[in-house]
């Protein structure tokens, strides 16, 4: 090793990291080393994908390499059996789907192949890459990152990256907490002689008539499984095996005495699932190893820290329930956005050392904002699944609400500003795409009615509190996703561009506009010693701030003749703005007796 100090170190050479470095070195003249303590390849749990890392990777120019190697199977959407009546189906992305008739796609995979042709496409790039190197230790002082390596070695850095996955430890000032109080065990092996869950007979199978391949997952009685079909090495042949997987509870498997390790017992506890028995009757094991990992989904108080010189991606931020094949996606997606914070801090001469700071916390604020959301939409599958097993133990324990949601708890604003995932909607709607659909009892729902009930009354006036203002600066595209439509309007040619991508994501790579080249103008309610974290963020253009601001400054005005004046994006803000107290709310009768 000849250098002593990097740009950027980054730990752990998995998807986010690989990404990351590959962006860096694509788009900067950054210098970078990924350290990772494994050597590749190497068995990784995680195989099949939802769509929006296909833009990540071919922004980060490793998707055509992905493709021509012959790991992967093109992936269309999911098979949904939560009550063994008519399963529930969804491509990705379907509203745009249905509206324009092109398939938004994902893959399947061997972790392992895939997850060494994106650490080897880093390395081409530009990175230095040190496998079987485990960093020990990470410290901050006088502006400069230190690492500690476990043969004593020392490297300097201007800024730090966690990317080594949920058993990170190295930063001393962080501090993990339960996502979700489910304490899930994931149990798994390898099968040939599957076959396509596509091939399920059914009027509802909508992948059976064109071939498609879905991810399938079925509920039963003590948890659901996962059916996944990759194309592995086996005795140096490509054949399609399928991963078999179980979520279950790990104390409801110790009361039913069942040793899930031992292959037979394995086989025996699924192969009366209906559908997936159609599937897996002939199949076998390709070895003996059951595979086992506890599923916790878990979350970092801090996703960065601008003083202390770190940022986190990946599952070493958050790590949340498999069922959405969305964890390689959201990994993606928080190495691409931290590519552009991670380039605008050091390259970007014109930014105060405020903005910088201001872009850090957007990074940690929206991408907590979207792994809680998600969470609370996962609970709501999960109570839609208990409704239908009344009687199963797993289930059940799993339709409780275990958050404590107070007005001011950042789930809560998780809820105000990020909409349900569009494809889960799909599924518990049975394709209506309207919220109203959702079953009123189940966690999500519970909460935007909490949100609800804050609204104000029409005969209450508002005022904006006499100390609140405006400042301007810029924010980062959170999530960023490339060739996405977000849940608001945006113009028919964008929409028709990002049609045309998805037919060809490398033919068309420049059809649809990038989210990572640069940060966007934003500006921020706050008021004099404000708190960061209390400050309400927003792009004008998208959702009207400075019009509202306008309006509230004038002169108090009850809240019936300003409902009929604002856009839905403007109630948004205007509903955190209350919860901030930027905007006092009085009821008329006090006025009254004033």
């Amino acid at each position: 090793m000849t250098h002593r100090e990097y740009d950027i170190i980054i730990m752990g050479g998995g998807p986010s990291g690989s990404i990351l470095g590959a962006l860096l070195t694509k788009k900067s003249n950054l210098t970078v080393a990924i350290f990772e303590e494994d050597e590749f390849p190497r068995e990784k749990i995680g195989e099949s994908f939802a769509h929006p890392i296909i833009p990540i990777l071919e922004e980060c120019g490793a998707l055509q390499k992905v493709l021509d190697s012959g790991c992967w199977i093109k992936k269309f959407g999911g098979i949904f059996d939560w009550d063994n009546k008519t399963p529930k189906t969804t491509f990705f992305d379907m509203l745009n789907y249905v509206e324009d008739g092109v398939h938004r796609w994902a893959i399947h995979t061997d972790r392992a192949e895939f997850d060494k042709i994106l650490l080897d496409h880093a390395q081409s790039s530009g990175v230095d890459v040190f496998e079987k190197n485990k960093i020990e230790e990470y410290r901050y002082e006088n502006n400069i990152g230190t690492v500690t390596l476990e043969s004593g070695q020392v490297i300097n850095c201007k800024i730090f990256v966690d990317a080594s996955g949920r058993r990170n430890t190295v930063i001393p000032t962080t501090r993990k907490s339960y996502l979700s109080e489910y304490k899930n065990l994931a149990v798994w092996n390898h099968f040939i002689g599957g076959k396509p869950a596509q091939t399920l007979e059914g009027n509802w199978n909508i992948f059976n008539k064109n071939n498609q391949s879905p991810v399938a997952c079925f509920a039963f009685e003590h948890g659901w499984i996962w059916y996944i079909p990759i194309p592995k090495m086996i005795n140096k042949e490509r054949t399609i095996v399928y991963s078999l997987g179980i979520i279950t509870d790990p104390k409801l498997i110790k009361t039913l005495n069942k040793d899930l390790k031992d292959p037979e017992q394995f086989f025996d506890f699924i192969k009366t699932v209906p559908r997936l028995k159609d599937l897996i009757k002939d199949a076998k094991p390709i070895n003996d190893e059951i595979k086992v990992l506890s599923n916790y989904s878990m979350i970092q108080e801090k996703f960065c820290d601008f003083d202390e010189g770190w940022i986190m991606v990946g599952d070493s931020a958050y790590f949340v329930d498999p069922l959405f094949s969305s964890g390689v996606a959201f990994a993606g997606g928080m190495a691409s956005t931290a590519s552009l914070l991670i380039r605008s801090t050091l390259d970007d001469k014109n930014l105060t050392n405020e903005m910088k700071k201001d872009v850090w916390h957007d990074y940690d604020e929206e991408w907590h904002k979207i792994a809680h959301s998600f969470a609370l939409s996962i609970d709501q599958w999960y109570h839609a699944i208990a409704k239908s097993n009344p009687q199963s133990i797993f289930w059940n324990k799993r339709n409780v609400l275990t958050s404590d949601l107070g007005i001011k708890d950042e789930t809560f604003h998780a809820l105000v500003d990020t909409a349900l995932n569009q494809d889960l909607l799909t599924l518990l709607t049975s394709g209506s795409f309207k919220e109203e659909d959702l079953d009123t009892d189940g966690r999500f729902l519970k909460r935007l009615s909490e949100l609800n009930r804050s609204e104000p009354s029409l005969s209450d006036v508002l005022s904006l509190d006499e100390n609140v203002y405006i400042r301007d600066g810029f924010s980062i595209d959170i999530p960023g996703f490339k060739a996405s439509i977000p849940p608001m309007e945006i113009p028919e040619e964008l929409k028709k561009a990002i049609a045309t991508y998805w037919k060809d994501p490398i033919k068309n790579a420049d059809a649809a506009p990038s989210g990572i080249e640069h940060l966007i103008p934003c500006s921020r309610f706050t008021k004099t010693g404000l708190d960061k974290n209390k400050e309400i963020r927003f792009v004008d253009q998208r959702t009207g701030g400075k019009a509202l601001f306008d309006l509230l400054k004038r002169q108090p005005v009850s809240y019936s003749e300003l409902k009929d004046k604002l856009s839905v994006s403007q109630l948004t803000l205007l509903k955190n703005l209350i919860l901030e107290g930027m905007v006092n709310v009085q009821k008329e009768s006090l006025i009254e007796v004033k």
